[in-house]
């Protein structure tokens, strides 16, 4: 392995991968392809989802029904639809990776703030975040197709998709079962979240920058 900038697409020197991605194109695509993989499942490997309602309401939240329900979820809601149309645009210009790396960072901060926030306002602060990483998931699955190749479209749609929703299905189950055989789960599914969330930021600092854009003509090397 060697460095070489220009074929790499470093601009102003502040970017930098591999030759690997260059030299040896079929076995770049499937790690890449991997790397997604993983960063979905566990993205979206979150069992506190499913729980979150009644872990806010229960005794160690002792937020109201009232509370959750219009003080607290709308807030998601209006930050999504406020950060989707800047974050898809910035994406293409920072070609996609580092809106993934901070998509990763507002999960695991969003989780941290389920588990040791206590004050209404920080439920909220917690759903502005959320709002930030939920609308990464489009810029997620517009990566795939300008870092892999045309002809891996389908494969890599289908992997990609296939880890997502078998991370969603593993949460789910998980949390079921959890609540169902320990009253007290909901911490347990929080901190499993927040350890699955990690490992998705991780992994997402290892994928490579796009050399394309999806709004632009593929650049000139």
């Amino acid at each position: 392995l060697f460095f070489r900038p220009a074929a790499c697409g470093v601009k102003s020197g502040l970017y930098f991968s591999l030759d690997i991605y260059s030299t040896m194109p079929e076995k770049a695509t499937t790690a890449v392809i991997a790397l997604l993989c993983l960063y979905g499942f566990f993205k979206d490997m979150r069992p506190a989802v499913p729980f979150l309602t009644p872990f806010l309401r229960s005794s160690l939240k002792n937020f109201t029904a009232e509370e959750v329900d219009n003080q607290i979820y709308p807030v998601l809601s209006y930050s999504w639809m406020g950060y989707l149309l800047f974050v898809l645009l910035l994406a293409d210009f920072v070609r996609y990776k580092p809106v993934l790396v901070v998509g990763g960072a507002c999960y695991v901060a969003t989780s941290a703030l389920w588990l040791w926030g206590e004050r209404l306002e920080v439920m909220q602060l917690g759903q502005v975040v959320y709002g930030l990483a939920t609308a990464t998931e489009t810029v997620y699955f517009s990566y795939i197709y300008v870092v892999v190749e045309e002809g891996y479209y389908k494969k890599a749609t289908g992997y990609v998709r296939s880890a997502t929703l078998f991370g969603q299905f593993l949460a789910s189950t998980s949390a079921q079962i959890v609540v169902s055989l320990d009253k007290p789960g909901y911490l347990i599914l929080n901190y499993i979240t927040l350890g699955s969330v990690s490992l998705a930021l991780l992994v997402s600092v290892f994928l490579p920058l796009s050399k394309k854009s999806l709004l632009s003509s593929r650049e000139k090397s």
